[in-house]
């Protein structure tokens, strides 16, 4: 069974959490005697953290959030760490884990993370061994208050890593239309003004084709709108057919779809190819290069609609030569 994103997060989150205070706790109860006011902090703040984080699941749009909750875990263990003497050194290498954690948090790189943590591994090891204030009981307290520093960081690095995949779909999802997967409306808003950067840019011409299926109105009413969405998909293979590799299809409405195209300056190959294969199809076009998307759009609905009207007079005037061929 599928797991909704969203719970994916809220485990990430509440998992890394527990284990973190798994590893932490047994530290603090390996010192003589055991600290159970440090246990209670630590217990306090790590169920205050996961809450914190999992109130952020849901509004969580961009690294700042991920920023502040690395930053909140990071706190935390500080303050945990603050009974535990001889923590001077140590404090340094959580600055080290610092400097490349945050880079990995602004979306610089995944690896940064990954490097972070072995860094934060290495030197916490070093000052264990090596640093004559902290004591081998206190050594082993390092060692586990490192495991929790490390589990920490790394859950809240896979909520970064699938906080970001969720915003990725839900952006595709936004820009798609759900029947054809081709681009609808708002994703022709978005890619018009980068297609014609492009076309300036490079000297060549933008085209903008309009297109509108016949008969689909009918169809639906007629046989119902699972016959229509067919009859839709096979249009939408004649055209991905007949268009180049790098062109951009959208469905603009029910009927209505929009094509660009860079380096054609006119869309007359594409259009009788698309109606070999589905006749039922009136299309118009127009060059893009310096037009807004509107007054684009309209010159090519002009010529679709003007084709549209030659279409009829032509079936008009070959339904009128049969019928006085009969008479």
């Amino acid at each position: 069974m599928q797991v909704a994103p969203q719970v994916r997060l809220y485990r990430i989150l509440w998992g890394g959490a527990l284990l973190a205070l798994l590893f932490s706790l047994t530290g603090a109860l390996l010192l003589s005697p055991p600290n159970y006011g440090l246990l209670f902090l630590q217990t306090l703040l790590f169920f205050a953290w996961a809450f914190a984080c999992s109130r952020f699941v849901a509004r969580a749009q961009d690294h700042a959030t991920g920023a502040f909750l690395l930053g909140g875990l990071l706190i935390m263990l500080a303050c945990t760490r603050a009974a535990v003497p001889g923590w001077a050194m140590h404090d340094l290498a959580g600055v080290a884990y610092l400097v490349v954690a945050i880079p990995a948090v602004l979306g610089v790189a995944i690896a940064w993370g990954w490097a972070g943590v072995l860094l934060n591994l290495a030197l916490t090891l070093l000052v264990a061994v090596l640093t004559f204030e902290i004591s081998v009981p206190q050594g082993i307290v390092a060692a586990f208050t490192l495991l929790a520093n490390t589990i920490g960081g790394l859950f809240v690095h896979l909520y970064l890593l699938e906080l970001e995949a969720l915003q990725r779909r839900l952006e595709r999802s936004a820009s798609t239309d759900l029947l054809t997967r081709t681009g609808n409306r708002r994703a022709l808003l978005e890619d018009y003004g980068r297609y014609q950067a492009v076309a300036r840019r490079q000297g060549v011409p933008l085209l903008v084709m309009s297109w509108d299926v016949d008969g689909l109105k009918r169809l639906n009413d007629r046989e119902g709108h699972a016959a229509g969405d067919r009859y839709i998909m096979a249009f939408v293979e004649s055209l991905r057919e007949a268009v180049r590799q790098g062109d951009s299809l959208y469905r603009v409405g029910g009927d209505e779809f929009v094509t660009l195209h860079l380096g054609l300056s006119s869309g007359s190959t594409i259009y009788e190819r698309v109606r070999l294969s589905f006749p039922h199809v009136s299309g118009g076009w127009t060059r893009g290069t310096n037009l807004s998307l509107d007054a684009a759009l309209t010159e090519a609905d002009e010529m679709m609609y003007a084709e549209k009207r030659m279409h009829k007079a032509r079936i008009t005037r070959v339904l009128g030569d049969t019928a006085a061929s009969r008479g």
